[in-house]
This record gives C-alpha cells, structure tokens and sequence, in this order.
C-alpha cells in the first residue's frame, strides 16, 4: 500500500508544473499513443511597463492534432490544430500560487485528455 501510496504521489506531481516568476519554462514530455507529446509552462511579469502584467503561457508539440485549454477564474485561453505541430495559450493576469488547469485533448483519438495543474509562484517562494 506504500509503494501504491508513493507511485500516486509521484504522478500527481508528474501533472503539477511549478512555475517560478521570470524563470526558464518548465518541461514535461509525455509517450502518448499517438506519440511524443511536449509541454512547456512559463510565468513572466513584464517589468517594462509602469504596471507589470503577470503572463502564464504554455507552449505544446503535438504529435497529431489536438487542442489546449488553459483555464483559471474568469479567464480562459484555447487553441487548437488539425495536424502534428506547435500549440500554444497564455492568460494574463495571473496570480501567483493559484492553480490553473491545462486540458489536452487529441482529435480523432479515443482517450480521455490529458490534465494537469500549472501553478504560478511569485518571488520569495520555493519551487517545491
């Protein structure tokens, strides 16, 4: 029951993407059926601006054609494509340590999406 206990923990974490202010992206790759899928999550706050806008973006190559779903409060970004190739959402204004979630689904492929959390982290916290 441990180890079950452990493996659990471990793919959850797997599906989680800390994302630390201003930082390089975070990558998963994941062997789906229809081959290799990337992801990439990244936070930025513009400093250039009088007001900084806070910029979650997520960044994907698909293996065939899909679509990605970022969603978070009131906001929501989508975008989608008909073949293999690179995808990607960002939704401004988002806050630090809240959790968004990113849904991937893949056109004419009968599997339930793939789904995973992507949390902000603002300066001064830990990564963990």
């Amino acid at each position: 029951m441990v180890l079950s206990l452990l493996a659990a923990k471990e793919i959850i974490e797997s599906l989680t993407l800390d994302c630390p202010v201003n930082q390089p992206p975070v990558s998963r790759e994941w062997l789906t059926g229809l081959g290799s899928l990337t992801l990439e999550a990244q936070y930025l706050s513009n400093h250039n601006r009088e007001q900084p806008m806070p910029c979650l973006r997520v960044e994907c190559q698909f293996p065939g054609a899909g679509s990605l779903e970022l969603k978070g409060g009131d906001a929501e970004a989508t975008a989608h494509r008909p073949n293999s190739g690179h995808l990607s959402v960002e939704l401004f204004d988002a806050q630090p340590d809240k959790t968004y979630a990113l849904e991937v689904r893949f056109q004419n492929f009968e599997t339930r999406p793939l789904m995973f959390a992507i949390r902000p982290i603002g300066t001064g916290q830990d990564s963990n």
